[in-house]
This record gives C-alpha cells, structure tokens and sequence, in this order.
C-alpha cells in the first residue's frame, strides 16, 4: 500500500473524517478504529491532521497533510458547481468556481474559510489552488 492510497481511502470510512485519537496504541477515524502498531505514523498524522481546526488540534504539517487539508472542503464545493453545469467539471473554468466561491449561500456547507486556509498553508493564491483541484477531478 502506498502512501496516497491509504490517505485517500480515508474517505471510505465514513464520509467527513472525524478523528480523535482515542488511546495511546489506538486512533479512531468515523466509526473505524485502527491499531497504531499496524499502520504508518505519517498516515496516521496525515489522516488525523485532515480534520485540523474542525475537529482536532493536530496540525497539518508536511505537503501531503496540507494538501489533503486544503481540497476536501474545495471538492465538496467544486462538485456542487458541477452538479449545476451541463458539461459538468469537463469544460469548468476557475472563475465559475471563484463565482460561487464568492456566494456564501451556494453549497454552504463547504468552509470558506478553511479552503482560503489550505491555500495559505500550500502557499498558493486561491484560484491556483481551484485550477489545479478541477483538473486533478478530471483526471
């Protein structure tokens, strides 16, 4: 198993990930616990420090970690302007997302802020990191 195959099977388990470390051998994920001693620290980090700020104190801290952070919201919100399109995410521009971006009532759920944060964090102004999450969602 690699690295982006275990982060990304993360949201298999149950939706937006709540995790709480729960013990010192055991870390809780959704309704999911797994043992420390079978799994890699760093995934155990990366998939914990996912829900920094939302859930958990545990900050993201290497490019994975931050990445992993700064799409989930962007995703959510990206899928929601797609379902609105025809074409979908296939011919999506950046500024039909910038648009409903800046529509706190469209897809309201999606934090705002933590997507400006993710970008912050990664160093990358906000319609860089749009453009490169549509086209990772082509892909």
């Amino acid at each position: 198993k690699n690295q982006y195959g275990f982060s990304c099977g993360q949201r298999s388990i149950g939706g937006d990930i709540q995790a709480a470390q729960s013990s010192g051998t055991n870390f809780q994920v959704g309704n999911a616990t797994y043992d420390n001693s079978s799994s890699d620290e760093d995934m155990i980090h990366a998939i914990i420090s996912h829900g920094y700020g939302i859930c958990i104190d545990v900050e993201p801290t290497k490019y994975m970690e931050k990445v992993l952070f700064a799409t989930d919201e962007l995703t959510g919100l990206i899928g929601a302007v797609a379902l609105m399109r025809p074409a979908g995410i296939s011919d999506m521009e950046t500024k039909s997302v910038m648009k409903k971006f800046k529509d706190k009532k469209f897809a309201a759920g999606c934090s705002r802020d933590v997507i400006r944060q993710g970008a912050e964090m990664l160093g990358m102004e906000l319609s860089e990191l749009i453009g490169k999450t549509i086209d990772a969602m082509r892909a």
